[in-house]
């Protein structure tokens, strides 16, 4: 049988309706996941506007090297 492969993933739902929609992909993820033996390990991020409020930009100024290790990223 073949190992387990593992995928980390960035999550950034953005705005609007980011918020509502990346729960669900998430969730079909898993499913397919489960199916073809596949982990995801979700490292969330909420830089969104309430982000932008408290910190007046979107993101953190380093937001390339805080993302570049993951191998995807599941924008909403």
């Amino acid at each position: 049988m073949a190992e387990k492969t593992t995928f980390d993933i960035a999550v950034l739902p953005g705005d609007g309706i980011g918020k509502e929609t990346v729960p669900e992909g998430l969730r079909v993820l898993e499913a397919i996941g489960r199916r073809f033996d596949i982990a995801f390990q979700w490292q969330h991020f909420q830089w969104d506007c309430d982000h932008y409020v408290k910190h007046g930009r979107m993101m953190p100024e380093d937001w390339y090297d805080v993302l570049l290790p993951h191998d995807a990223i599941f924008y909403g």
